[in-house]
């Protein structure tokens, strides 16, 4: 059987099928680990936990699409926090995520398995040469990938489709409770209210929250499905997909731009640690 694995972002896990979900027209078995807003510490667990749930083996396909040096992951909550500001050293951020890249790299060549590193970053280009120099070979494998993002799209955005990005919805519920006050309703009766309910000034705080990811969904700026598939070829010259494959880019393409197209739900794991 025929495995696909990846990892990543939002670059390969959003709402619409990325070059992951196309990649795996091509396999048996896929798992698509990637979340939107990942760094690379979440991305480093995600492959640790990965393997100790379904055992690499040099039969399969592991793609990793590594993502920003400067996004911060941390745990608090009970879960994920994939929204943190940006971490202000540069140096540090490569001397952290380089080591991650680098002790993943390792491990696999030791392992024979087949594997692949992406990024839309070009890590060689930081600021701190010697922090390059000294990981040069494993930073050097690593295939930037040019999405030729070149426009802005307005989409009109409503509360169900960010309840159903992945990631988002989650997060906006945890901040909910984690601020509410002893007159605030339930979240779900909030939802319907939004944005006109303002008990008091936190709630200004989960308001003020919603509007930004709003603002972000108006004006996406990810791939489209066929750029994602543009970019999938070119880094992957064997692969050819079906006719069947590209009617069904061509039919997500078109939809995007629908307020209430139904939300693509990739093939994520049915366990993962949360």
């Amino acid at each position: 059987m025929k495995r696909l694995f990846t990892f990543g972002c939002s670059l390969t896990n959003w709402i619409w099928p990325t070059w992951a979900d196309i990649y795996a027209t091509d396999f048996d078995f896929f798992e698509n680990w990637g979340m939107p807003s990942a760094g690379n510490l979440f991305i480093f667990n995600s492959i640790i936990e990965a393997n100790r749930r379904h055992k690499f083996t040099s039969n399969d396909t592991i793609v990793i699409m590594w993502s920003g040096l400067l996004r911060v992951d941390t745990y608090h909550h009970d879960r994920w926090n994939l929204y943190e500001s940006s971490n202000d050293s540069v140096r540090g951020s490569e001397i952290i995520n380089f080591a991650y890249i680098d002790g993943i790299n390792e491990w696999f060549k030791s392992k024979n398995l087949n594997y692949k590193f992406l990024s839309m970053t070009d890590y060689s280009t930081y600021s701190g040469e010697d922090v390059y120099e000294f990981y040069k070979n494993t930073i050097d494998s690593i295939k930037v990938i040019n999405f030729q993002i070149n426009s802005k799209r307005s989409i009109d955005v409503n509360m169900n489709r960010i309840e159903n990005y992945k990631g988002c919805h989650e997060y906006v519920r945890d901040l909910y409770n984690h601020l509410r006050g002893n007159k605030w309703p339930d979240f779900e009766e909030y939802i319907e209210q939004y944005p006109k309910l303002t008990i008091d000034d936190q709630m200004t705080i989960i308001n003020r929250e919603i509007a930004s990811l709003q603002k972000t969904f108006k004006n996406d700026l990810h791939p489209t499905p066929i750029q994602h598939l543009n970019s999938l070829m070119e880094w992957d010259k064997d692969f050819t997909p079906s006719q069947q494959t590209l009617d069904w880019i061509q039919t997500y393409e078109d939809l995007i731009s629908i307020p209430d197209y139904v939300i693509y739900n990739t093939n994520m794991p049915k366990e993962r640690l949360k």
